[in-house]
C-alpha cells in the first residue's frame, strides 16, 4: 500500500481550477521530487494530503486513509509548508516545546531535533532574529519532532546557503535510507537532481509524468559536447549539415541532431582538431524545460 496517494483529486476556487483529476502514489524508502512551475498546484496537493483543505472531488490518502483519520498526526506525518508560521517573540526552543506539549512528545525530543537541524546554538534566540535559512531549519525541526515516517516539504531549500543545501540533501537521503517517505517540492532543480529517486511532475494541476530521475533525464534530447581548435568554423559547418548548436557554461559546443561519428567526419573534412567529443546527458533542468516549455506554462492558482 502506498504511503501517500491522491486519487482523481480536484480542487476548485470558483472558476479557478488549482488541481484537476490528479492521481499518483508515493512509496516509502525514497525521496520523491514534486515538480512543476509556479501555480501548478503543488502546494494545493500537499495541503490536501495534510488535511488542510477539502477536495472539490476525489481524495487524498495517508496510509490508505483520509488524513483526518490519523490518530497521532505528528508521529505519522511531518510537514514544512512555509518557514513563517512562528511567533516572532518566542525562542526556537520554546516554539518546539509548545508543539511537543500539544502532541505529548517528550521535551527531550526538542533538543534532539534542534541538534539534527544544527540550531542548538541558536535555540534560545527569538525567532524574529532568525535568518530565512534558520527559519527553514526550525520548520524542518518541527516536521521531525514526532519522528514521523512520512515527510512533506514545500521548498525546504529556500534561503539556505550552499552548505545548508548540502546539509539538507544529506538529511533527506538519510531519512529515505531509514525507510521513511519523503515528498519534496523545489524549484532548485540542481538540488533535486542530486537528491530525488523519483519524480512527479504536474502542470496546470494535471499529471505530466511520474518516473524515476534516471528515466526522465535519459528521455531528453541527445546532445554531443565538443571542444575544437576552431569552434566558429566548426559551428558554421555543423549548422549547414543540420546540426542544432548551442553552448554550455564552459563555452563548449553542444550539438543536437548529429551523431558523434558525423561530427568527427565533418571536423576531419574541415581540418579542425577536436579536443573533446562526448555524449552529453540531459540535465534535469534541460529536460524539465523541454517537457514543460520555456515558460513552464504558468497559470496562477491559489
Amino acid at each position: 500500500m502506498p504511503e501517500l496517494e491522491v486519487r482523481n483529486l480536484s480542487k476548485r476556487y470558483g472558476s479557478t481550477v488549482a488541481v484537476n483529476d490528479l492521481s499518483f502514489a508515493v512509496e516509502g524508502g525514497r525521496v520523491t521530487g514534486f515538480l512543476g512551475p509556479n501555480g501548478a498546484g503543488k502546494t494545493t496537493t500537499m495541503r490536501a494530503l495534510l488535511g488542510l483543505l477539502r477536495p472539490s472531488s476525489g481524495e487524498a490518502l495517508v496510509e490508505g486513509r483520509p488524513p483526518a483519520a490519523m490518530e497521532r498526526p505528528l508521529h505519522t506525518i511531518g510537514a514544512a509548508l512555509e518557514a513563517t508560521a512562528f511567533h516572532p517573540g518566542r525562542s526556537g526552543r520554546n516554539h518546539l516545546r509548545g508543539l511537543a506539549a500539544a502532541a505529548r512528545i517528550p521535551t527531550s525530543r526538542v533538543d534532539e531535533v534542534l541538534e539534527m537541524v544544527e540550531l542548538t546554538g541558536a535555540a534560545h534566540r527569538r525567532v524574529k532574529g532568525y535568518s530565512l535559512g534558520m527559519r527553514q531549519r526550525l520548520a524542518l525541526a518541527a516536521a521531525l519532532l514526532g519522528d514521523p515516517h512520512i515527510l512533506i516539504l514545500d521548498e525546504p531549500a529556500n534561503g539556505l546557503d550552499p552548505q545548508g543545501m548540502r546539509w539538507l540533501r544529506d538529511l533527506l537521503k538519510a531519512q529515505a535510507a531509514g525507510g521513511r517517505t519523503v515528498l519534496v517540492s523545489s524549484h532548485v532543480l540542481s538540488e533535486v537532481a542530486q537528491t530525488a529517486d523519483e519524480l512527479i511532475l504536474i502542470r496546470k494541476g494535471e499529471l505530466v509524468a511520474q518516473t524515476t530521475l534516471a528515466e526522465f533525464t535519459a528521455g531528453g534530447r541527445a546532445a554531443m559536447r565538443v571542444r575544437a581548435a576552431d569552434p566558429e568554423t566548426l559551428n558554421a559547418a555543423l549548422g549547414e549539415r543540420g546540426g542544432k548548436v548551442g553552448h554550455d557554461e564552459d563555452g563548449a559546443l553542444l550539438i543536437e541532431g548529429l551523431s558523434g561519428e558525423e561530427i568527427g567526419v565533418l571536423a576531419l573534412e574541415q581540418g579542425i582538431a577536436l579536443y573533446e567529443l562526448a555524449a552529453q546527458r540531459s540535465s534535469l533542468e534541460a529536460r524539465f524545460l523541454e517537457v514543460m516549455g520555456e515558460d513552464g506554462g504558468e497559470e496562477a492558482a491559489p
